[in-house]
């Protein structure tokens, strides 16, 4: 039978595994609390980033549109659902939302290219987007959707104003080029009257037909000074207007 020294040393063996029994458990209990803060922390993160990714996807003003390897829908955002009249759900074929459109406007293959122009299936007309994708790991991919309306728009807009300013351009050239002609084609007529009443003045002595043909002349110099000034116009539309320095008597100048 063991003595009592025995059974103390017993004793304080169990006693001592005990209390490192006790100690062990005491650590893996903080051990655990420490991990479950962590670990709520943690989902706590999650969850904060989570909820602004998706503010940031309903906020953008561009369509994105997520699929997996197979080109089928995995998320959507608002601006996406907008550009498709509709929520694609998740496994939805991304051909029965999504189809290229060649050049005549007749759908094509899926290409998958970047920067495409595509129109969207559902819609009565056609509403071209430009498509952009980025890679998301090996089995995701990332398409930005763009609606494209408003700058074609802008595009024909900037082109009609070119065409018509062209048009405009063309149309005041061809005045000012009909003006000239026909101011040359008067003054030809003109002059030649303003030369044979010079003539006639100097052969009749008559005082009343010398008063006559004076006024004739006064006449037909006031009307070449008229088609001289639309010709000078003209040459200003058309750009052809030349300055040369002249003799000039200010003094009877300023007098007319």
């Amino acid at each position: 039978m063991p003595d009592l020294a025995s059974w103390r040393s017993l004793l304080t063996r169990i006693s001592a595994y005990y209390q490192a029994a006790d100690e062990d458990r005491y650590t893996l209990e903080r051990s655990l609390e420490i991990s479950s803060r962590e670990l709520m922390a943690l989902h706590d993160e999650v969850a904060a980033e989570r909820t602004q990714l998706q503010t940031i996807l309903a906020s953008l003003p561009q369509g994105i549109i997520v699929v997996d390897s197979d080109q089928r829908v995995i998320l959507t955002n608002p601006a996406a659902q907008r550009l498709l009249g509709h929520t694609p759900r998740p496994g939805d074929a991304l051909r029965d939302h999504l189809r290229p459109a060649s050049e005549d406007g007749q759908p094509t293959s899926w290409a998958g290219s970047p920067r495409e122009l595509i129109h969207l299936v559902p819609e009565a007309e056609p509403v071209p987007v430009q498509l952009d994708q980025v890679t998301l790991g090996e089995d995701r991919t990332l398409l930005t959707l763009t609606d494209m309306s408003e700058r074609i728009r802008h595009q024909h807009d900037l082109e009609l104003a070119r065409v018509e300013a062209e048009v405009a351009r063309r149309a005041e050239q061809a005045r000012a080029a009909f003006l000239a002609r026909m101011s040359h084609e008067l003054r030809t007529p003109l002059n030649a009257i303003l030369g044979y009443t010079e003539i006639l003045d100097e052969e009749v002595s008559n005082t009343q037909s010398r008063s006559d043909l004076a006024r004739i002349h006064a006449s037909g110099s006031h009307l070449l000074g008229l088609i001289n000034d639309v010709l000078d116009l003209s040459k200003v539309d058309a750009g052809r207007m030349e300055a040369r320095p002249v003799p000039t008597d200010l003094d009877h100048l300023i007098a007319d």
